[in-house]
């Protein structure tokens, strides 16, 4: 699959902010309009076979002073017979490749011409839905707002409201939602998040193919990060792509790497020892200093919403 070159024109955000607030460029319409421009893009997005985009995805934090770029092109195909997710997807781009293919998933390192592999056996209800969403080229990807849109249909309290907008001379749907506590999924709708935040998303949908364009994320916490996903040359039940290439055994000469079965801490069970560093402080702190003491431990990343 070759990819495209991208151009890093203001496509990105030309400077508008995307609270609700600071939108002096937003014409506010009423919801039923913004449901009405929603439901034209799902029902290009429902019944398709097919699916095959590039995508390119920017992350910029400038609270924490990161940056992170992601380039590829995707392909999903739908088949109600894959259980849980009802779909398979690879992933490509220049350095590496990505394959669910049903019954397995298994990733490939083109640098180091390496493999690793996840079998069925591993791929438990629970396993598979977070892997999907930890899958950075799925954030906020087509394949999650057509998982997405039909709840923001029904959903009440999300707060929508609709502008336009011209990129390249080409006519866009400039639609704003403002959820509470409320994060995209990619095939489980709406997250419930415990933070009390706001989170913004703007998806430009063109006028003529109602298909999306381009999402921005951000949120009231840090208002001068966000996340940019873009979308080109999307194929709707388009060419199927090599069989073959579904499968591991197809891609002979790759050192495979074998994943550790990690276990789980049993309940009950003394927390192995650790020292980390205190973000606030900078001091380092063990479990030792919490002997006795109730300790809640939650792991995340900076470019991730909270585990927990």
């Amino acid at each position: 699959m070759k990819l495209l070159p991208f151009i890093l024109i203001s496509i990105l955000f030309t400077g508008i902010s995307l609270r609700s607030d600071a939108q002096p460029a937003m014409v506010s319409k009423e919801s039923a309009d913004v449901n009405e421009i929603l439901q034209q893009t799902y029902s290009k997005l429902k019944d398709i076979k097919t699916l095959q985009y590039e995508t390119f995805r920017y992350i910029n934090y400038k609270s924490q002073d990161y940056e992170n770029k992601l380039l590829g092109v995707v392909f999903v195909e739908f088949d109600e017979a894959i259980p849980i997710v009802g779909f398979r997807y690879q992933f490509d781009n220049e350095v590496s490749k990505v394959v669910f293919n049903g019954s397995g998933k298994f990733w490939i390192d083109k640098k180091n011409a390496s493999m690793e592999s996840l079998q069925a056996a591993a791929l438990k209800k629970e396993k598979l839905q977070q892997d999907l969403n930890a899958a950075s080229f799925f954030y906020n990807s087509i394949l999650c707002l057509r998982n997405v849109i039909p709840h923001i249909l029904t959903d009440t309290s999300i707060k929508k409201r609709l502008g336009d907008t011209l990129i390249d001379s080409r006519s866009y749907h400039k639609v704003l939602l403002e959820m509470k506590s409320k994060s995209f999924t990619v095939n489980e709708g709406l997250k419930q998040l415990t933070a009390d935040i706001r989170i913004y998303n703007q998806i430009l949908i063109d006028k003529v193919s109602y298909l999306p364009y381009q999402v921005v994320q951000s949120n009231n916490f840090e208002p001068e990060d966000y996340v940019l996903v873009k979308f080109d040359q999307i194929k709707i039940n388009g060419p199927q792509i090599e069989e073959n290439s579904w499968f591991a055994s197809s891609y002979p000469g790759l050192q495979i790497k074998g994943k550790e079965d990690l276990q789980l801490i049993a309940a009950g069970a003394n927390a192995p020892a650790f020292e980390l560093e205190d973000f606030q402080t900078g001091k380092m702190v063990t479990m030792s200093d919490f002997k006795d003491d109730l300790v809640l431990l939650e792991f995340w990343v900076k470019n991730c919403s909270y585990c927990i």
